[in-house]
């Protein structure tokens, strides 16, 4: 959510410090596609490239998508076991 209030606002600095920490988390999620993608917003956001970051959110916002369907697919799987 801030990241993409930061993004809408202009607002680069915040954009950079919110998919800062966006890359790390996915990265040690193991999501390295998702954190190689907020890596990228996080070097537009520290250039001001405001639209090539624009540009990029689209396909961020859906690897993300992907990434959390993953993790419920994986809790899922994982109290089936545990009830089972």
């Amino acid at each position: 959510a801030q990241a993409a209030y930061a993004l809408r606002s202009g607002d680069c600095v915040s954009l950079q410090h919110a998919v800062h920490t966006l890359k790390s988390s996915s990265a040690n999620l193991g999501a390295i596609e998702l954190s190689r993608r907020f890596g990228a917003l996080e070097r537009h956001a520290r250039t001001g490239a405001l639209d090539a970051a624009r540009a990029e959110w689209g396909e961020t916002q859906l690897e993300y998508e992907r990434v959390v369907q993953a993790l419920q697919d994986i809790v899922a799987a994982d109290e089936a076991v545990v009830t089972h």
